[in-house]
């Protein structure tokens, strides 16, 4: 935040820094949801979390890496997690997208739609919380995505935009990460192996 006043010229002097509010929340009191991996064909493999954020663009190249990925044989279930509701756009209404990328999936790989779930908006913080609890590993482009893969103590493989997003992998040293403007293959080689990781681990 700092990096980005002074990019605009905007004295910092007076500013006090604090942490992002989601490291300060009391999560030993939540609502528990549904076990997530009962839910899949196939609960005895890897579940691995998705959080989604960004322009159509971006959309249809995630819908794509989706749809490679357990088409290749990765042998994975994919459950898609909302973190925010449009402000603006449409774009950033991850309910919106969670939904775009099942049905950009080919009706003629049914099988695929087996391994990938997308989520309803979660009604409150604490079952985003259980929801991370719940996964294997999380592949991440929200900036809140990074916060709770840390609480959770879960791996994370960040795909960044933008000076708040590098700026949590700079400072918390924590997960991998893969620039946004990586070419498509690029990102689906990276969550490959991302995932290969945490089954390799899981052994």
């Amino acid at each position: 935040s700092i990096q980005m006043l002074n990019d605009f010229n905007i004295p910092t002097d007076n500013i006090q820094l604090v942490k992002d509010y989601a490291y300060e929340v009391n999560f030993k009191k939540r609502s528990k949801v549904t076990t997530l991996k009962e839910v899949f064909a196939h609960p005895e493999l890897p579940l691995i979390g998705l959080v989604t954020s960004g322009n159509e663009e971006g959309v249809a190249t995630i819908a794509w890496i989706v749809s490679q990925l357990l088409l290749d044989g990765i042998n994975c279930n994919i459950v898609h997690i909302p973190h925010s509701r449009a402000y603006v756009s449409t774009q950033n209404n991850d309910v919106v997208t969670g939904e775009l990328i099942w049905s950009s999936m080919s009706i003629y790989h049914a099988k695929r739609l087996e391994r990938y779930i997308p989520l309803s908006m979660p009604e409150n913080p604490f079952q985003l919380y259980d929801i991370y609890t719940q996964v294997d590993g999380i592949i991440g482009m929200r900036y809140h995505s990074f916060i709770f893969s840390k609480i959770t103590n879960k791996p994370l493989l960040g795909i960044v935009h933008g000076v708040k997003a590098q700026a949590f992998f700079d400072e918390e040293k924590y997960g991998s990460y893969i620039a946004s403007s990586s070419t498509k293959e690029e990102l689906l080689e990276k969550c490959k192996a991302f995932i290969i990781k945490i089954k390799n681990n899981g052994k």
